[in-house]
Formats: C-alpha cells, structure tokens, sequence
C-alpha cells in the first residue's frame, strides 16, 4: 500500500512540475487539488488500517471512490486482517438501537457466535455504554476454529456450549460460513427469541440457502416448509440497516452487497 502511495505522489508531483507552466491558473489548482486529495485518501486507509477506529459509511465511501477497484481488493485482502463487514459507525449505531428497541424493559443477554475478532461486539458495546444501557449484556464467542487472532474480547466456546452456558435472548451471527449452517442450534436454545444473520443472504456466500435461509436451489418436492418456519420463527430483512452495510463483494461506488436479516420466535 505504501508503494503504491509513493508511487502515485511522486507521478502526480512530477506532472505538476512539468505541466505548471502550460496550465492556466484554474488547472495549476485542479492538479494541486488532485495532490491533496491523493494524500488525504491515503492518510485515510492508514488510519482505517487501527482497528480501534470505526469510521463513517461517507469516509468509506469517498476514500475507495477516489483511490479505486486496485486499493479497495488490496485493502480487503490485507494478510491476517481480511474485511468481510466493513464496519462503519452508522452501521454500529443503528444495528445497537435496534438491539435497543428489542429489550423493551427486560434485561437481555445476547451472544455474537463467530466473532472473530471482536470488533462488531467491542463496538456495539461502546454503543451501548454511550447510551448507559447498562441492562444489555454482549458476549462475543468463536470456536477458535479459523485460527483468528482476537484484538477484543472474545470467548474461546463454540456455539453449541454457549448457548448452553449463557441461555441468550438473542444471538447475532455475521458473515456464516458458506455452505454451513448453524441457525437449527440456536432456534434449539428455548431461550432464544430472535436471532440476527449478518452478511449476503439467500443464495449468496453466506450460511446454506435452504437450511439457513429457506431457499431452494433446485426444486425439491421435500423441501416446501423452510426450517426456520417449520421451527416458529419469521423473518424480517432490515432495509434500515443494509443501506449503511459494505462488505468485501462489493465495489467502490456500487455498496450494499451485504444485509442485515432477523428471524423472530413468533409467540
């Protein structure tokens, strides 16, 4: 990344210096212009690079639409540091109000499976701490199995045991392994009244089309009930919250690949 910094600096200062002279005034300033834009951009990707910091939808956005398809595949590929959710501060804010929403007077525990790193549930929990919703309790939990290096919190469990453990309210998901389903054991916890699918949905990279998200790939007579049907739960696709989502098979310029979808325990 620093290369190509270099690289682009020095060819745009170079074209500066021996174009000024052929270059009205207004174009001599378009050119410094494009220098500067070149540095913030850049300045930018290296602060989105401390993962303490959670930037803005916009500050995403501008960045990769000015530097381009090369920077954004280079910094969604970066080794031990691969982005599946980009995660942005609307995103955060508006997922934990919703989570907010859902507690209504009750306390509630919820257990974020899968969590890798720790990033979604380290600032979901800011979240919460900023609004003093002191009777909300996250658990971020990861099997371990994908050899993640934890920069937060993060309880070394599996699935299975933690819902044992911890007989959450409510269980978030993100990014669900392709052609891996684990939604039939957290609709099997009876404590679990809604859970939350993060990442491409359907037919896309995430979880089992049918068994997680109830969709045939081929017509299948024995398949016309979706499981999470079959088990009492509805589902709901949240429009709110995917319009401030980006993940990794989006584009600069062409966002919101990814979703966020809840699947509710009907009483």
């Amino acid at each position: 990344m620093k290369d190509l910094k270099i690289e682009r600096l020095l060819e745009l200062i170079n074209f500066y210096e021996t174009n000024k002279e052929r270059y009205s005034q207004q174009e001599v300033e378009y050119i410094k212009y494009e220098i500067n834009n070149e540095i913030d951009s850049f300045s930018m990707i290296e602060k989105f690079q401390d993962f303490n910091y959670l930037p803005t939808y916009k500050e995403i956005e501008d960045v990769f639409r000015y530097q381009g398809k090369k920077a954004w595949f280079e910094y969604i590929n970066r080794d031990n540091a691969m982005v599946y959710e980009f995660l942005n501060k609307d995103y955060i804010n508006a997922l934990a109000d919703y989570l907010i929403e859902q507690k209504k007077d009750n306390p509630i525990h919820i257990i974020e499976a899968g969590a890798g790193n720790g990033r979604l549930t380290h600032f979901l929990k800011q979240r919460f701490q900023n609004l003093n919703q002191t009777n909300i309790e996250i658990t971020a939990i990861d099997s371990g199995s994908w050899n993640i290096t934890p920069l937060f919190e993060v309880e070394q469990i599996n699935l299975n045991s933690a819902l044992h453990k911890y007989n959450p309210d409510l269980v978030l998901f993100s990014w669900m392994p392709y052609k891996t389903d684990y939604t039939q054991e957290i609709r099997d916890c009876t404590s679990v009244q809604e859970y939350i699918l993060i990442g491409e949905s359907d037919y896309g990279c995430c979880g089992d089309s049918w068994l997680t998200w109830g969709k045939q790939e081929l017509l299948d007579e024995n398949k016309k009930i979706a499981p999470y049907i079959k088990d009492g739960f509805k589902k709901q696709i949240h429009k709110d919250l995917e319009k401030l989502q980006i993940c990794r098979t989006d584009l600069p310029g062409n966002f919101n690949h990814s979703t966020t979808v809840s699947f509710k325990k009907e009483i």
